[in-house]
């Protein structure tokens, strides 16, 4: 848990499409769940989901960097509807 609604998953030693792969099938099955709740109610939940992908992590690598880049992709999310993932490579 990084901040409110946001949710960081680092995964070490997976790039690119890969990553793309691993976020798709999180976020399919957070989007395929549904929730009933005590009254009978089904509850669809909704996710946006940004990967920030990178060729190349140094030791010198700033974290902070791809975080800011996730939590854009997930503006642009929420600006265009939310639920849904787009992926930035850097």
């Amino acid at each position: 848990h990084y901040e409110r609604a946001l949710f960081l998953i680092p995964i070490p030693f997976v790039i690119g499409h890969d990553a793309e792969k691993i976020a798709g099938r999180l976020f399919k099955g957070i989007t395929n769940t549904e929730v009933a709740l005590l009254d009978g109610t089904i509850v669809n939940l909704k996710i946006g989901i940004g990967v920030v992908s990178s060729a190349r992590i140094t030791p010198t690598s700033e974290m902070e960097t791809f975080i800011e880049k996730a939590s854009e992709a997930l503006s642009r999310i929420k600006r265009n509807g939310g639920n849904h993932m787009e992926t930035v490579f850097s």
